[in-house]
């Protein structure tokens, strides 16, 4: 994908696009929210039998690019241009380690669990659906 700098200063809108009542609740159960997404991961690996390391690798390419003077082109010159991807490798696990993490981030969740309804009752009387 490839990424230009307006579109890095477009990211920060991208955010204020979440209603305000996912806003409140993203803002007040960000610990209960990043077990669940642990959890939901720890689980795509048990049931793999292996986990997914993902990176993000710069690519360099050579394109045509115009060469200008006053304002016209008068040619064409080569130019790098650098692209990223993203590169998916499997990663060896142990499957019973996975299963122990499994039951600790469940646990430490239930223990977040009244804390993170509480919250959403709050978010939903403060920003009730329209």
């Amino acid at each position: 994908m490839r990424m230009r700098p307006f579109a890095l200063l477009a990211l920060p809108l991208l955010a204020a696009c979440a209603s305000p009542y996912d806003r409140c609740v993203k803002q007040n159960s960000g610990d209960y929210l990043r077990l669940s997404a642990q959890i939901e991961t720890t689980e795509g690996n048990i049931d793999r039998g292996y986990a997914i390391h993902t990176q993000t690798v710069p690519e360099t390419v050579w394109e045509h690019c115009p060469r200008y003077k006053d304002g016209k082109i008068i040619g064409y010159r080569l130019c790098p241009e650098t692209y990223y991807r993203e590169i998916e490798t499997p990663v060896v696990i142990s499957v019973p380690s996975e299963r122990e993490r499994l039951k600790r981030l469940s646990r430490e969740r239930a223990a977040l669990q009244p804390r993170h309804d509480s919250v959403t009752e709050q978010c939903r009387a403060a920003h009730p659906p329209k």
